[in-house]
């Protein structure tokens, strides 16, 4: 779900998971909260900040990622 927040700003917020079918590892889960924040410098360019962590997980490392994006649309 997202929201723009005004003409240059939009935020995001989101939930991702991944589930482990067969074997052994049937059942083995993550689940991750996902917040991406966009500010648009122009009508072509945009910078966007994306952070990802676990909240729940079962036999699963815990993680944390975040990423810059300079991004130009055609």
């Amino acid at each position: 779900m997202g929201r723009q927040i005004n003409s240059k700003i939009r935020l995001g917020l989101g939930l991702t998971g991944v589930l482990k079918e067969g074997g052994v590892q049937d059942g083995d889960y993550a689940l991750n909260a996902r917040v991406m924040t966009r500010y648009n410098l122009s009508k072509a360019w945009h910078v966007q900040l994306l952070g990802e962590t676990s909240i729940m997980e079962e036999n699963m490392p815990r993680g944390f990622s975040a990423g810059l994006f300079v991004r130009r649309n055609f």
